[in-house]
């Protein structure tokens, strides 16, 4: 009878650690997966098909990636993959999503819905910028009256949802583009003629998505050291004031813009 039990005792740990092996070499299929939010399989945060940064405690860092040419970003533990191995566990997490009024401008419309609360100014029947609903909104593409940013209390009042629910594709916001080093030393130099010290914060872009650390050896140096940052959904703001990033735009935000 020992025998039998440490046999039996043996072949459940077996089975176990078989079935732990397995849920580490494959990503999880339940895991909500977002174009422009960082992955907990792989760390990273999706921009594009092709472009990508690394994440750390759920925030990305560092500089924008770039997948080698014929291969996507995923959520796969090597980040990008061939179009081959897309599955239903391994998903090209920017992949297009396919719906007739989710970022597409329809002809005699001036605005489509990109994201639940995000709408694009439609120019020839083209997506030409973007336009951040106010937090309380949602973004109804065929709504019969008024803007397509819809108080949330008068969607519910009518059973609407937001036009897109951010799964995925060109649904995310498209980042700003990642300063340069000159370009980051003229935002810090621009920052400090407002704020005396040997470090800073900035705003990098005009609608507080990112946001520089800046440092300098001395009160008169124009020698920067600085770290670039920026929001991810859902939290796609910095606040200058609290120093992390936010769901809703800080009041301040346009008053302590950066302007090139």
């Amino acid at each position: 009878m020992i025998k039998l039990i440490t046999v039996l005792v043996i072949a459940c740990l077996g089975f176990t650690a078989a079935q732990t092996q397995t849920a580490v070499q494959t990503p999880t299929a339940v895991q909500e997966l977002k174009c422009g939010a960082c992955m907990a399989d792989n760390d990273a945060l999706c921009i594009t098909q092709t472009t990508y940064y690394f994440c750390f405690n759920g925030e990305p860092f560092g500089e924008e990636k770039k997948c080698p040419q014929n291969s996507v970003c995923s959520n796969h533990e090597s980040i990008c993959v061939t179009r081959s191995q897309i599955s239903e566990t391994i998903k090209n997490v920017c992949a297009a999503v396919i719906d007739k009024n989710c970022g597409k401008c329809t002809p005699g419309n001036r605005y489509a819905c990109v994201t639940a609360n995000q709408a694009a100014r439609c120019i020839n029947d083209e997506i030409a910028t973007l336009v951040d609903c106010r937090s309380n909104q949602l973004c109804i593409a065929d709504i019969e009256e008024g803007p397509v940013c819809v108080p949330q209390d008068a969607a519910t009042y009518l059973g609407r949802k937001a036009t897109c629910d951010d799964s995925g594709g060109y649904l995310a916001t498209p980042p700003p583009p990642t300063p340069t080093y000159q370009e980051r030393n003229k935002i810090c130099s621009l920052a400090a003629e407002r704020v005396t010290g040997l470090y800073l914060y900035a705003y990098a872009d005009e609608n507080c998505h990112s946001a520089l650390y800046c440092q300098r050896p001395s009160r008169y140096s124009t020698d920067w050291t600085s770290l670039y940052r920026i929001c991810s959904p859902p939290k796609r703001y910095f606040d200058m004031v609290l120093k992390y990033c936010v769901a809703d735009k800080p009041e301040h935000c346009n008053r302590l813009l950066f302007s090139k």
